[in-house]
């Protein structure tokens, strides 16, 4: 199927925004402008995703390093807020890992489908579902 510069082609997926995504005549400037596309749109959300967990890192350190009688506070028997806070990071890792899980298998993976279906190539396949 032999596709002009003016005409677009809809993602496989339906991923979330459904912007067209225009495709040059030649194969591989379409794939190209896909990738960039794929760079942009996982900057967008990688960035707040590691500030946001960095900025709590860096909370709780400060609270561990400078407010050692508020973090020695008792919740519940021997566990104190220091020992919340600890476990939050990795709670705060494994949401952070999931969040971004789930966005790139609805953002991110229908544009690879895309690109690989303009150069006419299958993608490899190996995540076990």
């Amino acid at each position: 199927m032999a596709l002009s510069e003016s005409q677009t082609i809809r993602g496989q997926f339906g991923y979330l925004d459904g912007l067209p995504i225009p495709v040059p005549l030649t194969d591989k400037a379409g794939a190209s402008l896909i990738v960039r596309q794929i760079a942009g749109r996982r900057t967008q959300v990688v960035v707040p995703l590691f500030l946001c967990s960095f900025a709590t890192y860096v909370a709780t350190l400060v609270a561990l390093s400078y407010f050692p009688g508020l973090v020695g506070h008792k919740i519940f028997g021997a566990i104190n807020l220091a020992y919340v806070l600890a476990l939050a990071q990795f709670a705060i890792t494994f949401l952070t890992a999931f969040i971004y899980a789930l966005w790139a298998r609805r953002a991110i993976d229908p544009l690879v489908a895309d690109a690989f279906a303009i150069l006419g190539r299958s993608p490899v396949i190996r995540s076990v579902r």
